[in-house]
């Protein structure tokens, strides 16, 4: 059991290096041009990460010994989501209400672009698009809840 929450620790921390210094090239490079060409990867990235979440983590975890090991990947798929969900709202708020609302929902915590980008997707009435940060932001967010729940009910 060790052995996999030992493959889980590294895992997450080479996703967790690869996400700073995502994060780094992020405001490096300019916040637009890295979420446009790297969006349709992410996109790629969540749909397969789903595919596994459904199909296999969460059928995985109903065996107790096998919950350590899930628990970690689901919170890494969860950041792959919330990654996802923060360069789609991006992108949403860039390309329907400019560079000021992209700046003030950066200044809502950097994460603000998701709530701006949402508003601008109702207001456009870009229905697609709403409906995809907000599936993003269920996934993300219950992806976390269901990972902390897996971890905590093995020792329990």
């Amino acid at each position: 059991m060790e052995k996999l929450e030992t493959l889980g620790g590294f895992l997450l921390g080479i996703f967790v290096l690869t996400a700073v210094g995502s994060l780094i090239g992020l405001f490096f490079a300019g916040a637009a041009w890295f979420s446009g060409h790297l969006l349709p990867l992410f996109s790629e990235a969540s749909l397969a990460s789903g595919t596994i979440l459904f199909l296999i983590l969460l059928p995985l975890s109903i065996l107790k010994k096998a919950r350590p090991f899930t628990a970690v990947i689901i919170l890494v798929v969860s950041f792959i989501f919330g990654i996802t969900l923060w360069m789609e709202g991006l992108f949403v708020t860039l390309s329907t209400w400019g560079t000021l609302a992209v700046v003030i929902g950066l200044l809502i915590g950097g994460i603000g672009v998701v709530p701006v980008g949402m508003l601008a997707a109702v207001f456009h009435g870009l229905w697609g698009a709403f409906f995809e940060l907000l599936i993003l932001v269920i996934l993300t967010y219950s992806s976390r809840i269901f990972s902390q729940w897996a971890a905590t009910s093995y020792s329990t």
